[in-house]
Protein backbone atom coordinates (compact mmCIF):
# COMPACT_ATOMS: atom_id res chain seq x y z
CA UNK A 1 0.00 0.00 0.00
CA UNK A 2 2.91 2.37 0.73
CA UNK A 3 3.83 2.07 -3.04
CA UNK A 4 0.50 2.85 -4.64
CA UNK A 5 -0.06 6.27 -2.15
CA UNK A 6 3.35 7.24 -3.60
CA UNK A 7 2.39 6.77 -7.16
CA UNK A 8 -0.44 8.95 -6.51
CA UNK A 9 1.92 11.45 -5.49
CA UNK A 10 2.77 13.39 -8.48
CA UNK A 11 -1.02 13.02 -10.43
CA UNK A 12 -2.26 15.12 -7.19
CA UNK A 13 0.29 17.64 -7.31
CA UNK A 14 -0.34 17.69 -11.32
CA UNK A 15 -4.25 18.87 -10.69
CA UNK A 16 -2.61 21.32 -8.22
CA UNK A 17 -0.53 23.07 -10.53
CA UNK A 18 -3.39 23.05 -12.86
CA UNK A 19 -5.90 24.58 -10.69
CA UNK A 20 -4.16 27.55 -9.54
CA UNK A 21 -2.85 28.17 -13.51
CA UNK A 22 -6.51 28.01 -13.99
CA UNK A 23 -7.12 30.79 -11.11
CA UNK A 24 -4.00 32.86 -12.16
CA UNK A 25 -5.80 32.60 -15.77
CA UNK A 26 -9.26 34.31 -13.98
CA UNK A 27 -7.53 36.72 -11.83
CA UNK A 28 -5.18 38.14 -14.36
CA UNK A 29 -8.45 38.60 -16.75
CA UNK A 30 -10.69 40.24 -13.57
CA UNK A 31 -7.39 42.78 -13.85
CA UNK A 32 -7.32 43.74 -17.28
CA UNK A 33 -11.30 44.49 -17.58
CA UNK A 34 -10.30 46.77 -14.39
CA UNK A 35 -7.83 48.17 -16.08
CA UNK A 36 -9.76 49.41 -19.27
CA UNK A 37 -12.52 50.16 -17.01
CA UNK A 38 -10.45 52.60 -15.02
CA UNK A 39 -8.81 53.82 -18.57
CA UNK A 40 -12.62 54.59 -19.35
CA UNK A 41 -12.88 56.50 -16.06
CA UNK A 42 -9.85 58.17 -16.93
CA UNK A 43 -10.60 59.18 -20.05
CA UNK A 44 -14.59 60.46 -18.95
CA UNK A 45 -13.13 62.91 -15.59
CA UNK A 46 -10.43 64.53 -18.83
CA UNK A 47 -13.57 65.07 -20.81
CA UNK A 48 -15.85 66.32 -17.42
CA UNK A 49 -12.77 68.82 -16.54
CA UNK A 50 -12.31 70.15 -20.52
CA UNK A 51 -15.97 70.58 -19.79
CA UNK A 52 -15.28 72.39 -16.84
CA UNK A 53 -12.51 74.56 -17.62
CA UNK A 54 -14.98 75.90 -20.74
CA UNK A 55 -17.60 76.31 -18.18
CA UNK A 56 -15.10 78.46 -16.19
CA UNK A 57 -14.45 80.67 -18.72
CA UNK A 58 -17.68 81.42 -19.68
CA UNK A 59 -18.48 82.62 -16.41
CA UNK A 60 -15.35 84.75 -16.12
CA UNK A 61 -16.71 86.49 -18.91
CA UNK A 62 -20.28 86.47 -17.97
CA UNK A 63 -19.39 87.83 -14.55
CA UNK A 64 -17.05 90.56 -16.75
CA UNK A 65 -19.90 91.91 -18.52
CA UNK A 66 -22.39 92.15 -15.84
CA UNK A 67 -19.58 94.59 -14.26
CA UNK A 68 -19.31 96.48 -17.18
CA UNK A 69 -21.45 100.21 -17.25
CA UNK A 70 -20.79 103.35 -18.71
CA UNK A 71 -17.78 104.14 -16.39
CA UNK A 72 -15.50 101.44 -17.54
CA UNK A 73 -16.98 100.74 -20.99
CA UNK A 74 -17.79 101.66 -24.08
CA UNK A 75 -21.40 101.06 -23.17
CA UNK A 76 -23.70 104.50 -23.00
CA UNK A 77 -25.30 105.67 -19.59
CA UNK A 78 -28.72 104.88 -20.83
CA UNK A 79 -27.57 101.05 -20.65
CA UNK A 80 -26.71 101.46 -17.05
CA UNK A 81 -29.42 99.35 -14.85
CA UNK A 82 -31.81 101.26 -12.24
CA UNK A 83 -29.02 100.28 -9.76
CA UNK A 84 -26.30 101.90 -10.87
CA UNK A 85 -25.00 104.60 -8.75
CA UNK A 86 -22.34 107.26 -9.15
CA UNK A 87 -18.28 106.44 -9.66
CA UNK A 88 -17.43 105.40 -6.65
CA UNK A 89 -13.59 106.78 -5.71
CA UNK A 90 -11.46 103.81 -4.00
CA UNK A 91 -10.79 104.33 -0.73
CA UNK A 92 -7.87 105.80 0.32
CA UNK A 93 -5.40 103.78 2.27
CA UNK A 94 -4.28 105.19 5.10
CA UNK A 95 -1.36 106.78 5.76
CA UNK A 96 1.30 106.88 8.35
CA UNK A 97 0.99 110.64 8.74
CA UNK A 98 -1.27 111.99 11.09
CA UNK A 99 -4.10 114.79 10.46
CA UNK A 100 -3.21 118.40 10.20
CA UNK A 101 -0.18 120.13 9.49
CA UNK A 102 2.56 117.96 9.56
CA UNK A 103 6.25 118.67 11.17
CA UNK A 104 8.15 121.45 9.57
CA UNK A 105 5.69 122.96 7.90
CA UNK A 106 5.21 126.56 7.94
CA UNK A 107 1.63 127.66 8.85
CA UNK A 108 -0.62 130.02 7.71
CA UNK A 109 -1.52 132.71 9.76
CA UNK A 110 -2.95 136.36 9.52
CA UNK A 111 -0.38 139.27 9.65
CA UNK A 112 -0.35 140.98 12.61
CA UNK A 113 -1.45 144.81 12.90
CA UNK A 114 1.34 147.20 13.47
CA UNK A 115 1.28 148.41 17.22
CA UNK A 116 0.00 151.85 16.21
CA UNK A 117 -2.97 150.12 14.68
CA UNK A 118 -3.33 148.84 18.09
CA UNK A 119 -5.94 150.10 20.66
CA UNK A 120 -6.25 148.01 23.67
CA UNK A 121 -3.42 145.96 25.11
CA UNK A 122 -3.93 143.10 27.11
CA UNK A 123 -0.76 141.31 29.09
CA UNK A 124 -1.27 138.52 30.10
CA UNK A 125 1.46 136.52 32.73
CA UNK A 126 1.34 133.15 34.04
CA UNK A 127 0.83 133.09 38.08
CA UNK A 128 2.98 130.17 39.14
CA UNK A 129 5.80 128.23 37.78
CA UNK A 130 4.67 124.62 36.01
CA UNK A 131 7.56 123.13 37.34
CA UNK A 132 7.89 123.59 40.46
CA UNK A 133 5.05 125.45 41.21
CA UNK A 134 6.05 128.56 43.05
CA UNK A 135 4.32 132.10 42.50
CA UNK A 136 6.42 133.80 39.79
CA UNK A 137 6.37 137.82 38.76
CA UNK A 138 5.06 139.90 36.69
CA UNK A 139 7.83 140.44 34.31
CA UNK A 140 7.38 141.72 30.87
CA UNK A 141 8.85 139.76 27.97
CA UNK A 142 10.60 141.37 25.13
CA UNK A 143 9.28 138.74 22.67
CA UNK A 144 5.79 137.94 23.64
CA UNK A 145 2.91 136.33 22.40
CA UNK A 146 1.00 138.09 20.24
CA UNK A 147 -2.70 137.70 19.24
CA UNK A 148 -5.22 140.04 17.99
CA UNK A 149 -8.98 140.45 17.92
CA UNK A 150 -10.77 142.75 15.16
CA UNK A 151 -14.00 143.95 16.52
CA UNK A 152 -16.50 146.09 15.16
CA UNK A 153 -17.83 149.01 17.33
CA UNK A 154 -20.39 151.90 16.82
CA UNK A 155 -17.44 154.23 16.66
CA UNK A 156 -15.97 151.59 14.45
CA UNK A 157 -13.54 148.96 14.22
CA UNK A 158 -11.16 148.07 17.16
CA UNK A 159 -8.00 146.21 17.88
CA UNK A 160 -7.52 144.07 21.07
CA UNK A 161 -4.26 142.77 21.44
CA UNK A 162 -3.08 139.84 23.77
CA UNK A 163 0.51 139.75 24.90
CA UNK A 164 1.48 136.25 26.14
CA UNK A 165 4.42 136.92 28.42
CA UNK A 166 7.02 134.06 29.38
CA UNK A 167 8.64 134.51 32.76
CA UNK A 168 11.55 132.64 34.17
CA UNK A 169 11.77 131.11 37.60
CA UNK A 170 13.85 131.69 39.86
CA UNK A 171 13.81 128.68 41.59
CA UNK A 172 14.37 126.19 39.60
CA UNK A 173 14.94 127.99 36.18
CA UNK A 174 11.93 126.67 34.08
CA UNK A 175 10.18 129.16 31.79
CA UNK A 176 6.32 129.42 31.92
CA UNK A 177 4.15 131.11 29.98
CA UNK A 178 0.22 130.92 30.31
CA UNK A 179 -1.80 129.04 27.64
CA UNK A 180 -4.71 130.47 25.42
CA UNK A 181 -7.15 128.80 26.98
CA UNK A 182 -6.27 129.83 30.73
CA UNK A 183 -5.84 133.25 29.14
CA UNK A 184 -9.79 132.70 27.78
CA UNK A 185 -8.39 134.15 24.22
CA UNK A 186 -10.93 134.25 21.64
CA UNK A 187 -10.09 131.48 18.79
CA UNK A 188 -11.08 133.87 16.28
CA UNK A 189 -9.39 136.63 15.21
CA UNK A 190 -12.84 138.26 14.54
CA UNK A 191 -15.11 139.70 17.01
CA UNK A 192 -19.22 138.48 17.51
CA UNK A 193 -20.20 142.27 16.10
CA UNK A 194 -17.58 142.14 12.77
CA UNK A 195 -18.54 138.25 11.95
CA UNK A 196 -22.27 139.68 11.96
CA UNK A 197 -21.84 142.20 9.58
CA UNK A 198 -19.99 140.13 7.23
CA UNK A 199 -22.72 137.31 7.26
CA UNK A 200 -25.23 140.28 6.51
CA UNK A 201 -23.22 141.72 3.83
CA UNK A 202 -22.41 138.34 2.61
CA UNK A 203 -26.13 137.40 2.39
CA UNK A 204 -27.14 140.53 0.54
CA UNK A 205 -24.52 140.26 -2.17
CA UNK A 206 -24.95 136.52 -3.03
CA UNK A 207 -29.14 137.85 -3.48
CA UNK A 208 -28.02 141.40 -5.54
CA UNK A 209 -24.75 139.83 -6.99
CA UNK A 210 -26.42 140.52 -10.84
CA UNK A 211 -26.95 144.50 -9.97
CA UNK A 212 -24.32 144.94 -7.21
CA UNK A 213 -21.38 143.50 -8.51
CA UNK A 214 -19.26 146.46 -6.70
CA UNK A 215 -19.72 144.69 -3.26
CA UNK A 216 -16.46 142.41 -4.19
CA UNK A 217 -14.29 144.48 -3.82
CA UNK A 218 -15.46 145.29 -0.54
CA UNK A 219 -15.54 141.51 0.35
CA UNK A 220 -12.49 141.02 -0.82
CA UNK A 221 -10.43 144.07 1.20
CA UNK A 222 -7.85 143.43 3.91
CA UNK A 223 -9.36 144.17 7.27
CA UNK A 224 -7.45 146.89 7.38
CA UNK A 225 -9.66 148.79 5.39
CA UNK A 226 -12.91 147.91 7.35
CA UNK A 227 -14.02 150.73 8.08
CA UNK A 228 -13.92 152.09 4.27
CA UNK A 229 -15.12 148.59 2.91
CA UNK A 230 -18.19 149.34 5.06
CA UNK A 231 -19.04 152.68 3.80
CA UNK A 232 -19.09 151.49 0.41
CA UNK A 233 -20.73 148.27 0.93
CA UNK A 234 -23.38 150.64 2.81
CA UNK A 235 -23.20 153.13 -0.50
CA UNK A 236 -24.12 150.26 -2.88
CA UNK A 237 -26.97 148.77 -0.94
Amino acid sequence: MGADENAELPDAEVRDATLSAAEFETKLAEKDARIAELEGEVARIAELEDKVAKLEAKIEQLLEKLGQNSSNSHLPPSSDGPGAGKNERKPKSKGKRKRGGQKGHRGAHRELLPPERVDEVIDLFPEVCLDCGVTLPQLVDDEPRRHQLLELEPSGPHVTEFRRHEVACSRCGGRTRVSCREAKIPASSFGPRLVAVVVMLTGVYLLLAPRHAGLQRGRSRNWQDTQTSRRRSATCI
